[in-house]
């Protein structure tokens, strides 16, 4: 009865140590998979002559109160406008003409602006971080901004009306 015990005990040690050691193991893997390849399963966005690669929980592509675009780092069924947890947690990034106006001074994010010169003009891609915003998301966020690339072949931009524009239709500027 002794021996079985022992055989017992060891059995249950062996199967804890070989548990930790898979989930070690498979927690370093994935730490190194992610610093070596940062976009895997990304998807890309094109708008005009510019493509974006966002991570795969982002939403789409919509049109700014502004005038321009915006990409929000949840989808739009996912968002509640209003609420004071979203908020702190929103990442947005706008696509705008250069003559567009940016966040107000007193916005409670951080925006890191960027002017990519595309064939049909410069664009700012405006990235604005909610202060609530962590470390990871926050690098996974300007990792979005800096991946942004222009290409030769595309359509011409048609941007959303603006608010008292002169060309309701939006169209191309």
């Amino acid at each position: 009865m002794r021996l079985n015990e022992q055989l017992l005990r060891a059995a249950g040690t062996l199967a804890m140590w070989a548990g930790y050691g898979t989930v070690s193991t498979k927690r370093a893997f994935h730490a190194i998979r992610a610093r070596v390849m940062p976009r895997r399963g990304w998807r890309a966005l094109d708008i005009g002559h510019l493509t974006l690669q966002v991570p795969s929980d982002w939403g789409d592509l919509e049109p700014s109160p502004g005038g321009g675009f915006v990409i929000h780092n949840r989808p739009r069924r996912f968002r509640v406008e209003g609420d004071a947890v979203w908020y702190s947690s929103a990442i947005e990034l706008r696509i705008r003409r250069p003559d567009m106006e940016g966040l107000p001074h007193l916005a409670p994010m951080t925006e890191t602006c960027r002017t990519i010169h595309t064939v049909e003009g410069p664009l700012v891609l405006a990235l604005a971080v909610a202060n609530g915003v962590g470390t990871a998301r926050r690098r996974e966020a300007h990792r979005v901004l800096a991946g942004a690339r222009t290409k030769r072949k595309g359509q011409a931009i048609r941007w959303p009306a603006r608010e008292g524009d002169p060309h309701p239709s939006g169209g191309t500027r």
